[in-house]
């Protein structure tokens, strides 16, 4: 417990929340200008403002979506049932919207690859997020099966009772 009634899960929950809004309001208003304004201001990415809002709007939205997968899991920790099968699918999840957010990096770096308008420095970041989404797939899936071997002790042992 962090201060009296606050702990470190509710104050992640409520962080993970304000970045969720982050996201919507990024969807809403920053994003579709940012397009717009990046198909007026290069000739490379006429035409592109469609293309552009969609890759960005996905790198945000899986974002949000393994955000969210975070605070349902928190939620279960919190209410003593991440020890049971329904929370695997939750941690499945989260895998997968680890890998799409890669995967969405990955359609960004190939298109601005195509455009042959990536500057070294962005298509090096692209490169660490690709690789720190995948990490983050790859170590969820190594919590994944401690979960599952928790899981299966938990059961034994009532089993036993």
């Amino acid at each position: 417990m962090l201060v009296k009634g606050i702990t470190a899960s509710n104050l992640a929950q409520l962080l993970i929340a304000l970045l969720v809004l982050a996201g919507l309001f990024a969807e809403t208003f920053v994003i579709p200008q940012i397009s717009v304004d990046l198909e007026h201001q290069y000739a490379e990415y006429e035409g592109d403002a469609g293309l552009i809002q969609l890759m960005l709007t996905g790198l945000v939205l899986f974002g949000q979506l393994g955000l969210l997968l975070v605070v349902l899991l928190l939620r279960r920790i919190n209410s003593k049932r991440l020890l049971e099968k329904p929370s695997v699918k939750w941690v499945n999840a989260l895998i997968l919207s680890s890998i799409g957010l890669s995967m969405a990096f990955i359609c960004l770096i190939v298109w601005l690859s195509l455009k042959n308008t990536m500057p070294p420095g962005l298509g090096i970041l692209l490169l660490i997020a690709i690789f720190g989404s995948l990490a983050l797939a790859l170590i969820t899936h190594s919590l994944k099966v401690v979960l599952l071997g928790a899981i299966e002790a938990q059961d034994e042992l009532a089993a036993v009772i």
